[in-house]
Order: structure tokens, then sequence, then C-alpha cells
């Protein structure tokens, strides 16, 4: 492959080529913080970034925060598939302090004024607002990891093929499978779906009451409602009495139905003859559901360390609750989570 031919004849020593986002002006995204960090301990923290789905939040994470929090927990409370447990003494802890920023998309949640172009590619410049994020807010030296869920992932792997000696892991997360690793045509006709849903639910309820059942009748998945309802805003005394009751804040429509440029970038990712390939050569994981070997195998030519992983169920993921093996997966990918052969601090 070219790929391997540019890569053997590089320099001993010399940087891997990086995916160039020059003229992509990004913006500076607002971010929901947590550290998770045990008492008295002052080991300097390492930075999570935390990338969201299309139509969601940066406040999606909060069960993987919540769930991390509890840690640590004896092996034996926990069936936590990739990991051996030999005896109950074990447990699974956190290897160190962290500081998540969970961060809001362009078009998403804190970040809905914030525009894209139409003219480049929405990924892209997604990219480009977390490496931008990356140089404010994360001090050098400190150890950075990337995780991302469904769009966000894409966006975390090109931020990582962007600025790949500043970042130490990338995780990514696929439920959906193939479809949605290298293209958005799985997610965006799933958007489309929910958002009609709602639409024409908020034409029909007349009360808060009413809107939240005829929505549960439709979509029977908790999460996916909930995710559906932080957008809604309801009429107030204030508003012209003939404007609707419910209306949706969310800006993800825009991104369905005009003309946004939501496809995996692949020209940007397989240079021609004689050119580098953007490569990304830490450790970087995937965790999905049906991924088959030759999706995988393409992946392999911009992240030739990448481990792909089946996960039986996303927990908290689809149906929004605390999941601490799900979380102890999702940290064990970033270094963030290992066994513990000793009791940790609080466990009797």
């Amino acid at each position: 492959m070219n790929f391997v031919k540019e890569f053997l004849k590089r320099p001993a020593g010399s940087a891997a080529p990086r995916l160039n986002l020059d003229g992509i002006v990004s913006q500076r995204l607002p971010y929901h913080m947590s550290s998770i960090r045990w008492h008295g301990d002052s080991r300097p923290s390492c930075a999570v970034i935390a990338v969201h789905d299309v139509f969601s939040t940066g406040k999606s994470w909060s069960p993987f925060i919540r769930s991390l929090s509890q840690l640590p927990v004896r092996s034996s409370e926990q069936q936590h598939n990739s990991l051996a447990h030999p005896n109950n003494n074990e447990v699974l802890t956190t290897t160190t302090p962290a500081d998540v920023y969970a961060v809001d998309l362009r078009m998403h949640g804190k970040a809905t004024a914030l525009t894209a172009d139409l003219e480049q590619s929405f990924l892209l410049q997604c990219a480009a607002d977390i490496t931008a994020f990356r140089a404010a807010y994360v001090p050098r030296g400190t150890k950075l990891h990337l995780v991302g869920m469904g769009v966000g992932a894409q966006v975390c792997a090109l931020a990582s093929l962007a600025m790949p000696t500043d970042v130490n892991s990338l995780t990514m997360l696929m439920p959906s499978g193939d479809s949605a690793v290298t293209s958005s045509s799985c997610t965006l006709d799933s958007v489309k779906e929910r958002l009609q849903t709602l639409s024409d639910v908020m034409g029909e309820a007349t009360n808060w009451e009413e809107l939240q059942q005829l929505l549960k009748k439709r979509i029977p998945n908790e999460w996916e409602r909930m995710l559906l309802l932080q957008h809604v805003v309801t009429r107030t005394s204030a508003n012209d009495p003939s404007s609707p009751l419910f209306t949706c804040q969310s800006r993800a429509g825009e991104l369905v139905n005009d003309g946004y440029d939501l496809a995996w970038p692949t020209a940007k990712l397989v240079a021609p003859e004689g050119e580098a390939t953007p490569v990304y050569s830490g450790k970087a994981t995937l965790l999905h559901h049906g991924l088959s070997q030759c999706v995988s195998d393409a992946l392999k030519v911009n992240f030739p360390t990448l481990e792909a992983h089946s996960v039986p169920s996303f927990g908290f993921l689809s149906n929004g609750t605390a999941d601490v093996d799900l979380a102890a997966r999702i940290g064990e990918a970033m270094s963030l989570v290992t066994v513990a052969e000793q009791p940790a601090l609080g466990l009797p």
C-alpha cells in the first residue's frame, strides 16, 4: 500500500503527516466541565474532551461521568468483560485524576448560535473547533484523551489526525456499526425521523403533559425522548398568542435539511500517489455494534494501531442510566481505568 511505503521511507524521528485544517475558521465551543479526583489526590489531571452525537449536547455525557465517579468498585460487583478478574480482592479503579470537558458542537446546545459554513465539511469544521479548544483550555504537557459518540466519534478521529502528537488516546463509540463509521447517512436518517416525530407531536399537544405522553407512544426509549425534549420551548404569555405553543430550538434540523456537507471526508484522508497520508499512531479504540472487517481495515490506513471491539450494549448511551461497567470499558480504552490488585482507597 502507498501508505506503508510512505511511512517506511520517512526519516527516523520525523513527524507523522497531519490532517491539514488550514482555511477552516474555528469557533470557541462552550463546554460542561467535571473533575474526577479522589480526596487528597494531588497528582496532575489528564484531560478528556468528550464529543456528543448529532442532535445531542455535552450533557449527554453526564451518566458516563457519574459512573466514573462511582469508582473504585470491587471487580466482583461488575461483569467487566474486557478485563480478567482472578480474585475478589481486585477493584476497578481510575488510574489518574481527570478533567472532563464535554463540549457542545456548533448548532447544538449552548453553541446553537455558532454557525457552520455550507461550503466546507461540517465534520472538518468541528474538528478544527476541537483543536482550537485544546489549545485554549488544555495546558501544554497535559495528557489528552478524545472520546466521541457517533458523529462526535468522527469529529474526534479527524481532530486526532490534525494533532496526532498532542492526543494520547482516541476512543470512538459507534452503536450503528459500519454505516456510522465512514458516513453519516444512517445517523441522519434517524435524526430526520425523530425530528419529524417531534414536529408532529408538538402540533397535536395542548399542554406539556400531553406532549410527553404523545411522544412516549411514538418513541418508547426514554433517553431519546429526553434528548428531544431538552430542545422544546413552551410559548410564554409575552409571545404572540397565535404563535405555536411549542417550538424546537435545536438547529440540528438544518444539518439534515439545508445541504450541509456531513460526509466522511475520504478525499482529505487518503493521499494521492507520492503524497503523505495523515496518520494517528497513538492508542485508538473503536467500540461498536456489527463492524465488518473491511471497514476496520479501511480505518487502519489512518489509524494503524486501531483496536475494534464489539459491545453488546451501550448502556447509558441508549437509556440514560448510569452504567459503571460500560464507563469502565470506555475508561480502559483511554487508559483511565484499570484493575488494581489491592483494595482501593475507601473500600474495606
